[in-house]
């Protein structure tokens, strides 16, 4: 079953919800409201800014995918979800 993800203009809720395709339309709020589908990301829109340790032990700022890259470069960290599966941190 497909995840689908809603907000609710009633009661300004986002959710998520696990339903078969035909019954997707059915979906009511908890506050009773219809809430509209929303066009769920791509899995190239996984990023969002966030703060981060792992490079120096002091919270660094993450700005961008670009961003994320070059740190890991600089720092000599790989990490998978940043430059995808079976690259090795010297060929990038």
């Amino acid at each position: 079953m497909p995840l689908y993800e809603f907000h609710c203009e009633s009661c300004d809720t986002r959710f998520e919800s696990q339903v078969l395709i035909a019954k997707r339309d059915d979906i009511m709020c908890a506050c009773g409201a219809k809430p509209k589908r929303l066009i769920s990301r791509t899995k190239e829109d996984w990023f969002k800014p966030f703060v981060s340790e792992d490079f120096t032990g002091e919270p660094i700022e993450v700005k961008s995918k670009e961003h994320y890259k070059s740190l890991c470069k600089e720092h000599q960290v790989y990490a998978p979800h940043a430059f995808g599966q079976g690259f090795n941190i010297s060929e990038i």
